[in-house]
């Protein structure tokens, strides 16, 4: 099986054929797991399971972990490196197909597995089965920070239980959420970053809906009283330095 290596350039790299299911596309930070893996000790799935997705329609896509399982599915691999180092997507530069390759993933995690060691797991998984040597770099980049409007915020505190949070295309949902929940899902929906500069500390029951004619930039100051506005800020980019364009066999 050919193995990507950024020395060759991605002009040489033959391009391959080719969402939680709510979640879909977001990569690590629609999880809320952002900010914790580097700190923590190695984790490695015991068994995994690695598939490309099948051609039969199926479309839903997204992430499915509790102590005893991890299920990815139909995630494009660009979305799973995502993933695995706390980017974004868009914040993975690599060849072309890693967008097209999309992958079924199963796997055991060990024992006291917990979600925040998702990313550290997934990285350990690449780099055993696909082969994946990556970098970090820092780049300078736009991005926007989220604020009140001048009039206060239209958000309305949770009353009841913490729901599943649903954030694609055109709807984000969930009560009894911190803003902290919102602004990864506004990242992925802008695919730029977002940083939160709203000082709001409680939990609320968050709804917002855009569409082709209703941007989400005016329906989140509508809706909830919120704007991004445009400011310049680092962005860390993950760099492929070489991948294996299908994994190990299982």
């Amino acid at each position: 099986m050919a193995r990507w290596s950024r020395s060759r350039g991605s002009r040489n790299t033959q391009a391959l054929g080719s969402g939680l299911w709510a979640l879909a596309g977001s990569g690590l930070l629609a999880l809320g797991l952002s900010g914790s893996a580097e700190a923590q000790a190695p984790v490695r799935f015991e068994v995994a399971s690695i598939r490309p997705h099948p051609e039969n329609g199926d479309t839903r896509v997204g992430i499915e972990d509790s102590e005893g399982f991890v299920r990815i599915s139909n995630l494009p691999l660009r979305n799973v490196i995502a993933i695995a180092y706390d980017v974004m997507p868009s914040n993975v530069a690599g060849p072309s197909w890693l967008e097209r390759r999309r992958f079924d993933i199963t796997a055991t995690p060990p024992q006291g597995y917990r979600r925040a060691q998702l990313p550290i797991a997934l990285r350990a998984l690449l780099e055993d089965r696909f082969e994946l040597v990556a970098r970090r770099e820092t780049r300078d980049g736009r991005g926007f920070a989220l604020r009140t409007l001048t009039n206060g915020h239209r958000l309305e505190e949770s009353t009841g239980p913490r729901t599943f949070l649903t954030g694609r295309a055109g709807l984000i949902a969930g009560n009894g959420r911190p803003i902290a929940d919102l602004v990864p899902l506004l990242s992925q929906n802008v695919s730029a970053p977002v940083v939160d500069e709203t000082a709001l500390k409680g939990a609320y029951d968050l709804k917002l809906e855009w569409s082709e004619e209703l941007s989400i930039f005016t329906a989140l100051r509508e809706q909830m009283g919120l704007r991004l506005e445009p400011i310049a800020t680092p962005v860390e980019t993950v760099v492929v330095v070489s991948i294996r364009e299908s994994p190990i066999p299982d």
